[in-house]
């Protein structure tokens, strides 16, 4: 829930612990006047409520001290501060109960976690992509996630997103004027060039995709893939995570020849599942022609068996399973539980990359204990009876952001938030050029063309609900 915008709030501003200094800030219609609840300033030549910005040195006062304590007073009045409202910042010793008491001796509301920054975005300061860069900054792990969050705070998605909702509500009134005025003889938007403009900003969206979503076109998902050996369950732990029937399940190897693929959602996160076919050769070797794994008689039976007639198949499945592992987001490596680890699988684990997570398939089975001792740490799932399925889709979820936040140049929170509405726009606006290219009424370009328009308020903010902004702000600290 919103709180009320025009309540006074203040909040340490500084993360607990240590330091040179600590900063209590206030912000809303009372500031001036919670202010000199606690401070006095020196040599005080203001006018009762200050015009411009101040700094001044001043002193705390507070019924707990017996004397008085140093500090600094940054003041900004309304229109002239970050959250738009009058703005006030006591600088003092890093003294966390002396802070406290500070707070409770102003007689303002606590604020709540990111409420100086939603003020910021509900006062027009911020837009909604703005305002989640702020929490870039914050959360940022090293120099270049923080230059990115830092280009997105001063407008590097948010201004070319304004420009393209303006220059297309300037194309729509020129639409709506050309079929208002049917009957008059007035120069209005040629075909071609309406045309072209469409051209021009389904291009610029097409930008921001790829910009938010490295080398992904607009109708791209992350593509998570599972791998291993024949028969070790991926086929049936494909069907788990889509929660339905869509690959055929059998205890002979090889029964997946082609790759599957479908599209999985969770947590609002869509990605394209991808079941590959089993690699009778993790590890590939050039000593031996015979894959790695296979040496048992039972095995090499059914391996030279599988081989017959559809041996160029064969190859061809592999080849391509390899292709979309190393294409793939996030890899999710099966193992069977329930025999001893194969060679390969050892020398595969011992080689794990970020990109990759372990998953100990068929755990109702009877386990092998040497398997379970060597793996301890990874993530066990039963497809067949449903445990750990959705923790692991919630651990895909989690790496597919962290994935996104090392290699996109957008805000990882933002670009989560947007994805949806940014394809839907692309798609709008393809749909509006087309229609045009065809010569359709200039009212069903004008519907794609709002339509358009509506997903980029929703990515700026110009539209919102309650519980969207919810979602964005409680992941702030209290005090920014």
């Amino acid at each position: 829930m919103i709180r009320n915008p025009e309540e006074t709030i203040a909040a340490i501003a500084t993360p607990k612990g240590f330091g040179a200094r600590l900063i209590i800030r206030i912000s809303g219609p009372e500031t001036w006047q919670a202010v000199h609840r606690v401070i006095t300033i020196c040599d005080n030549d203001l006018p009762v409520v200050p015009a411009e910005p101040v700094i001044r040195a001043a002193s705390l006062r507070l019924p707990q001290l017996q004397g008085t304590v140093p500090c600094e007073l940054y003041y900004w009045p309304p229109g002239r501060s970050y959250t738009g409202q009058a703005v006030a910042e006591i600088h003092m010793w890093c003294c966390h109960p002396l802070a406290e008491a500070v707070l409770t001796e102003l007689q303002v509301r606590p604020a709540e976690p990111g409420e100086f920054t939603l003020r910021a975005f509900l006062s027009g300061r911020l837009d909604l992509t703005q305002a989640e860069a702020v929490l870039g900054v914050i959360d940022a792990v090293d120099p270049e996630e923080l230059r990115h969050a830092l280009d997105q705070l001063a407008g590097g998605l948010g201004t070319p997103l304004q420009k393209l909702r303006e220059g297309l509500l300037d194309l729509l009134v020129e639409l709506e004027l050309g079929f208002d005025f049917v009957e008059e003889d007035l120069p209005f938007l040629s075909r071609d060039v309406l045309w072209q403009r469409l051209s021009q900003a389904r291009q610029s969206v097409t930008e921001i995709i790829e910009r938010a979503f490295k080398r992904r076109t607009a109708d791209e998902l992350p593509m998570v893939v599972l791998l291993g050996r024949p028969n070790v369950g991926k086929s049936t732990l494909f069907n788990a995570l889509l929660g339905g029937t869509r690959a055929i399940v059998s205890p002979v190897p090889g029964t997946t020849r082609d790759y599957l693929t479908a599209v999985c959602e969770h947590g609002g996160v869509k990605f394209q599942l991808v079941d590959t076919a089993g690699l009778w050769q993790l590890v590939q070797s050039v000593s031996s022609q015979m894959p790695m794994g296979v040496e048992s008689t039972e095995n090499a039976a059914r391996y030279h068996s599988f081989q017959g007639s559809n041996s160029i198949v064969d190859q061809a499945a592999q080849a391509k399973a390899r292709a979309l592992i190393e294409r793939a987001d996030i890899r999710l490596f099966c193992v069977d539980v329930s025999r001893p680890l194969q060679s390969d699988e050892q020398t595969w684990l011992e080689h794990l990359d970020p990109a990759s997570i372990v998953v100990l398939t068929k755990i109702d089975l009877e386990p092998d204990e040497a398997t379970i001792r060597s793996l301890p740490d990874c993530l066990r799932v039963s497809a067949q009876t449903g445990v750990g399925v959705n923790e692991l889709k919630d651990l895909i979820i989690a790496r597919l952001i962290e994935h996104h936040q090392s290699t996109a140049d957008i805000v990882t929170a933002t670009a989560v938030r947007c994805r949806s509405a940014l394809l839907r726009a692309h798609e709008a606006l393809t749909e509006a050029e087309a229609l045009a290219r065809s010569n359709s009424p200039e009212e069903t370009i004008a519907s794609a063309l709002r339509a358009a328009i509506d997903e980029f308020e929703i990515i700026l903010g110009t539209v919102y609900t309650e519980d969207v902004l919810d979602r964005i702000f409680s992941r702030f600290c209290i005090g920014k």
